[in-house]
């Protein structure tokens, strides 16, 4: 069955992408899964079928732009699996009495800028609100955490109050 573009973007932000987002919160898969869930949702929006591959017809740079911007809006699962991640440690940052924050904060001395080995001992709100690049030694999860708040970090302008 062959579907135009408009709905497939909406199959894929209303099935595909809207339940990955749900795992999203509390799971951070690997760059190989999210690089395949882009596949998947690429083939369905050229073919209508995951199984087989169609040719292109226009960018996925322009697909995954914002409808204003002349775009499919179909949303950055990537850039979705970085900003939940940092959601995550902001809710560590204001809850730091919960178990689950202490599992994220509980090697604080082991975290260090990247470029800067020997600053060591930060305090949370520096190494949260620093622009430099926070490096972390630890879990897979912990580290996972650390380098989306990194790549949000970069993005995002935190305002000073």
């Amino acid at each position: 069955m062959q579907i135009n573009l408009a709905g497939g973007a909406i199959i894929i932000n209303t099935f595909l992408i809207l339940s990955t987002i749900y795992f999203l919160s509390c799971w951070r898969p690997k760059e190989q899964d999210l690089s395949k869930h882009e596949s998947i949702c690429r083939k369905i929006l050229w073919m209508g079928d995951h199984n087989r591959r169609g040719l292109p017809k226009i960018k996925w740079s322009i697909c995954s732009s914002q409808r204003d911007g002349g775009g499919l809006g179909i949303l950055d699962i990537g850039c979705m699996a970085n900003r939940l991640a940092a959601k995550w440690m902001i809710k560590a940052w204001c809850n730091m009495e919960a178990w689950w924050a202490k599992m994220i904060f509980r090697k604080k001395n082991a975290l260090t800028f990247m470029g800067f080995p020997n600053w060591k001992n930060l305090d949370i709100l520096t190494l949260l609100f620093s622009p430099i690049l926070v490096f972390s030694k630890g879990s897979n999860l912990v580290c996972s955490l650390w380098k989306s708040w990194n790549k949000v970090k970069s993005f995002t302008r935190i305002s000073e109050y």
